[in-house]
C-alpha cells in the first residue's frame, strides 16, 4: 500500500473582521485537516473600527498568517502598480 500526502490548501481572506466571511474560512481550514488535508488560512489586517474575528479562529484550533500589508484601506501609494 503506498502513502499518499493530504492535499495543501491554502486559504486567504481579505480580513478576519466580524461576519460570515470570517466563520466560513475559520470552519473550513479547522475542518478541512489532517490526514486527508493540510489547511493554512492566510489574512490581512483590519480597517480601523473593524470587529476582530480572530479569537474565533483560535478558539476553532485556527491560527492565521497575517499579513499586514493585505488591507482593506486603499492606499494611492503602495495600491498602485
Amino acid at each position: 500500500m503506498s502513502a499518499t500526502r493530504p492535499v495543501r490548501i491554502l486559504r486567504i481572506i481579505a480580513r478576519l473582521n466580524i461576519g460570515g466571511p470570517a466563520i466560513h474560512v475559520t470552519l473550513l481550514t479547522q475542518r478541512l485537516g489532517p490526514p486527508d488535508y493540510e489547511s493554512t488560512l492566510v489574512c490581512g489586517s483590519l480597517g480601523p473600527g473593524e470587529g476582530d474575528m480572530h479569537f474565533y479562529a483560535a478558539a476553532h484550533g485556527v491560527e492565521p498568517i497575517i499579513i499586514e500589508s493585505l488591507s482593506p484601506v486603499l492606499n494611492p501609494i503602495t495600491d498602485s502598480i
